[in-house]
């Protein structure tokens, strides 16, 4: 006790009540100022009080309140005025400006109570700085509009659902992916679940259950569909926690928009399948089709194959170049696909090679 401020005159129990307040308040990141309601004499205060006056706690114990007040009226009458309210209200918060040892001035909220001390009025004050809380917000608000920057460019939504009553909190960008109005209050699971399309609706609740269930990580790619008629490929995530007796309690996640992923696999899937030259399909895709159409095809329905060369092909590209040659395939390609018709199947194998399959 001895490097806290409390006043001799105090019995040991109540300097073991103000030594807990003085800790509660240091936890709490507050200054303590306890003074007597009668004299205004200060009773006790906590280590953080002096430093923050820049006086020693010996120094601010010896100090009468008015002391501490930076405006030029709040005199000792002024004082002990606001001393007969709190008593009268028994507590009230209110901001002030305190005066340091050096004349520096402290922008600070104080909160005040009565409470009875040894059988007499005590009034304990908890003392924030206005600045240094201001400062914090301010830090705050800069972490979340960074938060909010960092969403944004990496695409990457966040939810928060608690599964007792299915209430969901979204982030920023969560919002832009569902084209939910930031006034929106916070919405629901099954909220959600109407967004997604109507044909991926079911498979993305089982999987969801069955995440749940098992404790495992959930990963589903679904599509949002939207009152314009358009839809949006996103990849949802989400870990779970579960209380003691293994109920699950909440869920947190996440939502990225996958639709350039898909489009590129696509197009990947596209290049891997045509042929770059006269936009037919490649002896690949012509395999993965004649497979396709083995096993489906009925008994007795007829299947025709034909491999067409180009006669004197490797000619015109000794001759001509094979800048030629290309183009003469170019024009050959949607002529065969004019005589065979649209139902053929129609490919190119190799350089002056095609193949052409029917049915029926």
């Amino acid at each position: 006790m001895a490097d806290l401020g409390l006043s001799p005159e105090l019995s040991a129990v109540s300097r073991s009540r103000l030594l807990d307040f003085c800790l509660i308040a240091d936890i709490s990141g507050l200054d303590l100022l306890v003074f007597d309601a009668a004299s205004g004499r200060f009773l006790a205060c906590s280590p953080s009080a002096a430093e923050h006056l820049g006086y020693s706690i010996d120094e601010l114990l010896q100090l009468p309140p008015e002391a501490l007040e930076a405006d030029p009226d709040h005199d000792a009458a002024w004082v002990a005025e606001r001393r007969q309210e709190l008593l009268s209200q028994g507590g009230v918060l209110f901001q002030a400006r305190h005066r340091t040892k050096t004349d520096a001035i402290l922008e600070v909220e104080a909160s005040h109570r009565v409470f009875a001390l040894d059988g007499r009025p005590v009034i304990l004050s908890l003392v924030r700085d206005r600045r240094a809380a201001q400062e914090q917000e301010s830090q705050l608000l800069e972490q979340l509009h960074l938060l909010n920057d960092g969403e944004a460019l990496s695409g990457i939504g966040v939810w928060d659902l608690r599964l007792a009553d299915g209430r969901m909190r979204w982030s920023e960008q969560m919002r832009r992916l569902c084209r939910s109005s930031a006034a929106t209050p916070d919405t629901t699971f099954w909220a959600y679940g109407a967004l997604v399309h109507p044909d991926d609706r079911l498979r993305w609740r089982q999987e969801f259950q069955r995440a749940v269930n098992r404790g495992d990580p959930f990963r589903h790619r679904h599509r949002l569909a939207f009152l314009d008629g358009t839809d949006l490929l996103v990849q949802a995530e989400a870990s779970f926690s579960y209380d003691d007796s293994g109920q699950p309690v909440r869920a947190i996640g996440t939502l990225k928009d996958v639709s350039e992923e898909r489009l590129f696999l696509q197009e990947q899937a596209l290049e891997r399948s045509s042929d770059p030259l006269t936009g037919l399909p490649n002896k690949l895709a012509s395999l993965d089709e004649l497979n396709r159409r083995l096993n489906g095809r009925s008994y007795n329905n007829s299947l025709s194959l034909f491999s067409l060369d180009v006669d004197g092909f490797q000619e015109i590209n000794d001759n001509f170049g094979s800048d030629v040659g290309d183009r003469v395939l170019q024009v050959l390609a949607p002529r065969l696909r004019q005589l065979v018709g649209e139902q053929a199947w129609l490919a190119r194998l190799s350089s002056d090679q095609f193949l052409i399959v029917l049915e029926d």
